[in-house]
């Protein structure tokens, strides 16, 4: 009987000591645990019992982690031998709210077969056929908004993203700065995105802003509005350089009217206006009128139709001759002679809103803005601008 004892007392031992059975010594009576940190192992102090010592060469393994990382996101496997493209993606494409759609949008699905591509048209529409069944993600795209989504396409059939799968604003922060004769924020509120405000026609709170670049570089689109005041004209060179260095940093500007000596002073061999580059209000010439203008951008051109209707409502607007960039709206107008009044007025045909990127950022300017002469035509240009940038 005390042999049969013995043996199983050091069967017990053994157990104890072998690394398929190792005891938890912190719930053991009189043993204090060590508290750990999260994400962190602590090593503990087994002498010559060390379980992960399996060969007893005074050496140890590596610990399992407590908290194994998740497996890898499944991603869409290649498509069998011989297998056929048979599903299809549609969708309206929309931004914050589904009455905010996105024309011109950029939609992107990576599928099983690869990557598909499509552009949605005037109503925010788009269809991708040709794609594979399986997993797949979408990622739709307008200027610096964007979102990713799971989708499922079938074998032989139409998949359709959600109703209200919109881009969100997300973490694209936009700075308004005010003046006298345009209110973008007015278009901002309507479609739903937020935004910071400085009032520009208040004395030093625009040349201030211009002067901070760190302030500047926490916003991804900076709104400038007709009429905000010109002090920063006294600090040019520090105002222009912390403006180009925003831009090519992957900053968005929009400048309307009289907000165009920023932009001329900044990168003056974009647009040329009527009158003197060099002298800050030249270009002020533009008369009162209403002009059929030619809508020249793609996106644009989905949304309005080959002309627009823009009602100048308010003279003296800063009126562009030519342009190196890139022409989204063009008409023929009139304008005074910035020789004097004494000289005969001009008839130009020149753009009216102009865009070009400068490095990683993107720059537009528009002669016309949306208060106290905005039509359907203009705010649905505006719009277009807005999510554009």
């Amino acid at each position: 009987m005390r042999l049969f004892a013995l043996a199983f007392s050091l069967l017990g031992l053994f157990a104890c000591t072998s690394d398929q059975g190792v005891s938890n010594l912190g719930d053991s009576p009189g043993v204090q645990q060590t508290p750990t940190t999260p994400g962190t192992d602590p090593e503990p102090d087994y002498g010559d019992r060390d379980p992960l010592d399996d060969d007893d060469d005074g050496t140890t393994g590596t610990r399992p982690p407590r908290n194994p990382p998740p497996p890898p996101a499944p991603t869409p496997q290649p498509p069998a031998p011989g297998a056929d493209p048979t599903g299809a993606l549609d969708g309206t494409v929309c931004i914050i709210d589904p009455s905010n759609i996105v024309s011109g949008g950029r939609v992107e699905v990576q599928h099983a077969g690869g990557m598909a591509y499509a552009v949605t048209d005037g109503n925010g529409y788009f269809y991708l056929d040709g794609l594979f069944p399986g997993q797949a993600t979408v990622t739709l795209r307008t200027g610096s908004f964007s979102t990713v989504l799971d989708v499922t396409i079938y074998d032989g059939m139409d998949s359709h993203l959600a109703y209200d799968s919109c881009i969100p604003q997300g973490d694209v922060e936009i700075m308004v700065v005010g003046g006298e004769y345009d209110d973008i924020g007015a278009i901002l509120s309507t479609d739903g995105f937020t935004y910071d405000y400085i009032d520009g026609t208040l004395p030093g709170v625009a040349s201030n802003f211009l002067l901070n670049s760190a302030q500047m570089a926490q916003y991804d689109i900076i709104f400038f509005n007709c009429g905000f005041r010109d002090e920063w004209m006294s600090s040019q060179a520090a105002v222009t350089a912390n403006l180009r260095n925003y831009v090519a940093a992957g900053g968005s500007v929009y400048a309307s009217d009289w907000a165009y000596y920023l932009v001329e002073a900044s990168f003056p061999s974009q647009n040329t206006f009527v009158g003197n580059d060099a002298v800050a209000g030249d270009a002020k010439v533009g008369q009162e009128q209403i002009i059929n203008a030619s809508v020249i951008d793609a996106g644009m051109r989905q949304l309005v139709g080959p002309t627009a209707t823009i009602d100048m409502a308010l003279e003296d607007w800063a009126a562009l001759q030519s342009t190196t960039s890139t022409v989204l709206v063009q008409g023929t107008f009139t304008a005074y002679n910035p020789q004097g009044w004494n000289y005969p007025d001009l008839t130009i045909t020149a753009p009216l809103a102009t865009e070009f990127t400068y490095s990683q950022g993107k720059v537009v300017y528009t002669a016309f803005h949306n208060e106290g002469q905005n039509t359907f035509d203009m705010d649905a240009l505006l719009k277009k601008i807005v999510l554009s940038l």
